[in-house]
């Protein structure tokens, strides 16, 4: 009688379990050396930090630039100047940034950590040249789609 009681007590593993912990421990491991790799895309560094305010202080240009009546190039003391509809938009270099200023109005930074801030007038458009301070040079052309009269002071 006690023989009999004690193999009715014994538990183990069946089968079945051992194969559902291991279809389990399977779908982990898959999601694990699928996730590595987007971890690894997205981590964050300052370079790329710098590529996406590159990319939005192109994009906010090219919109002002594009809706402007007319344009100011200040090259000596490193402006750009936007006008439409009896607002000014101004563009200068402030430290190591470039800050915003709307009719001569507010602060605000729209780039940052740059050595060298140059533009230049190019047929139907202006293109920008930026150096940051860890010396990679973003240059960018604009292109007008209609006459924008440009005024340049020396």
């Amino acid at each position: 009688m006690y023989a009999e009681q004690s193999i009715n007590n014994e538990k183990g593993y069946t089968l079945v379990e051992m194969l559902l912990s291991l279809a389990i421990f399977s779908l982990i491991i898959v999601y694990l050396t699928n996730m590595v790799p987007l971890l690894r895309y997205h981590t964050y560094s300052s370079e790329i930090a710098d590529q996406m305010q590159w990319e939005m202080f192109m994009n906010q240009a090219k919109r002002e630039i594009r809706q402007s009546d007319e344009i100011f190039l200040t090259v000596s003391y490193n402006r750009i100047l936007f006008w439409k509809d009896g607002t000014n938009t101004l563009y200068e270099r402030y430290g190591n940034r470039i800050r915003r200023r709307v009719d001569g109005m507010g602060h605000q930074l729209i780039l940052f950590r740059i050595r060298r801030f140059d533009y230049e007038q190019i047929p139907h458009g202006i293109k920008f040249i930026v150096t940051h301070e860890n010396g990679k040079i973003y240059e960018e052309e604009i292109y007008l789609p209609r006459e924008i009269p440009f005024t340049n002071n020396k």
